[in-house]
């Protein structure tokens, strides 16, 4: 398997990596485990992490099958690819560290990369 299909994988487990970092307080009732309204500071921004990479994901993936069945060169799309998800990782951190416009700035570049693996 090559890193790009590795990249849809991991992109695809990082939602619940952030969603575990808002639910980790052990607060939460597991009877109604959508019910996250009590969140508060950086469990509720892990939260909205979450939602936000479930929102990144379609188009992410969408990016490289089509750089893969353009026949895109592969470190080009291996490049992008480590480049989305480590700028997803950072962008998650972010938003947990409440820097809103760092965060905004990588996300801008995350969606920059993913953008690209459409024309290569």
């Amino acid at each position: 398997m090559n890193i790009a299909f590795l990249g849809i994988l991991f992109m695809g487990i990082l939602p619940y990596i952030w969603v575990g970092f808002a639910k980790a307080s052990g607060k939460l009732d597991n009877h109604v485990p959508r019910d996250l309204s009590k969140l508060t500071g950086y469990r509720l921004r892990a939260y909205w992490a979450h939602i936000n990479q479930f929102e990144a994901l379609p188009l992410f993936i969408a990016g490289v099958l089509v750089a893969t069945y353009n026949h895109a060169p592969q470190h080009t799309l291996n490049l992008l690819t480590l480049s989305v998800v480590v700028l997803r990782i950072i962008h998650g951190i972010l938003y947990m560290l409440d820097l809103a416009a760092f965060r905004s700035l990588v996300w801008f570049i995350s969606i920059a990369c993913v953008i690209a693996m459409f024309f290569i």
